[in-house]
């Protein structure tokens, strides 16, 4: 029998019992076992064959290194507001496991940034935020492939994937990417200069990031901020990848018109 892993995060107030047990129900009535994983919890999940999600791109962004780490197929069912990464809404569950025993989907191939501090590295399907740990304006020297680059004066850089830029690159005036398009985006957060602006890269480099302050913090994902005392920080794309399933090749399309509200009209 298939196994298929359910994720969800149990202090998401917009998720009930009944939502989950609605869920297992009509995936075990396509002849699927399910194992439940939540927050704080552990699971071997090298016999599964699929990761389900439930909640918003949050509990996404928690479930994909997991997903990464087994190589699983990732499913995002939206419990959220705003996000681009959940496929399937609450209604269309039945539908979406109807298609994905047909073999009616396909892969969306998203790669993950990764983060090299000494001998510390980290993935991001998202970004890395470079932030100081005091809230106060910070600087920092960037190279691109070792080439000086700029030191951007600001309160903190974003380094964004092409599926991170709907995200906090968004809201701190960065481009809309398109996730097929393999680049990092550099993103100062509030510049103390006007003439600083995004840049978007291509995948094949690396940025190496040296802080000329003592203390930082970097937050992978907007998850837990890490501190580090003015290391270098370097940043390349990872041979890792989440595959996302999708029904729709225009999911993407759809969901800058539908949750930026585009309505097409002056």
């Amino acid at each position: 029998m298939k196994k298929i892993v359910v994720y969800y995060l149990k202090r998401n107030p917009k998720i009930s019992k009944t939502d989950i047990q609605n869920l297992i129900s009509k995936i075990e009535n396509k002849g699927y076992e399910i194992s439940l994983l939540t927050d704080g919890k552990t699971l071997d999940l090298s016999t599964h064959d699929m990761m389900v999600t439930m909640g918003g791109d949050g509990t996404i962004l928690r479930a994909a290194m997991l997903a990464s780490q087994y190589n699983l197929p990732l499913l995002g069912i939206s419990k959220g507001n705003l996000g681009f990464l959940a496929e399937v809404t609450t209604g269309d569950i039945a539908a979406a496991i109807d298609k994905y025993v047909a073999k009616r989907f396909f892969f969306d191939k998203r790669h993950l940034l990764q983060m090299k501090i000494g001998n510390d590295q980290n993935l991001a399907l998202n970004e890395v935020a470079i932030k100081s740990s005091s809230m106060k304006m910070i600087e920092l020297e960037v190279y691109l492939n070792d080439l000086y680059l700029t030191t951007y004066k600001a309160d903190g850089l974003i380094l964004s994937t092409s599926t991170g830029s709907t995200a906090y690159n968004l809201s701190a005036g960065g481009p809309i990417i398109f996730p097929d398009a393999k680049a990092i985006v550099i993103t100062p957060i509030c510049s103390h200069s006007l003439t600083v602006r995004s840049l978007v890269v291509s995948s094949d480099n690396t940025i190496k990031i040296v802080p000329k302050e003592k203390n930082i913090n970097i937050s992978i994902d907007g998850n837990e901020p890490i501190p580090s005392c003015n290391e270098e920080i370097n940043v390349s794309y990872s041979t890792e990848f989440i595959n996302f399933i999708r029904f729709n090749k225009h999911s993407f399309i759809d969901g800058l018109r539908n949750k930026l509200n585009w309505s097409g009209k002056l």
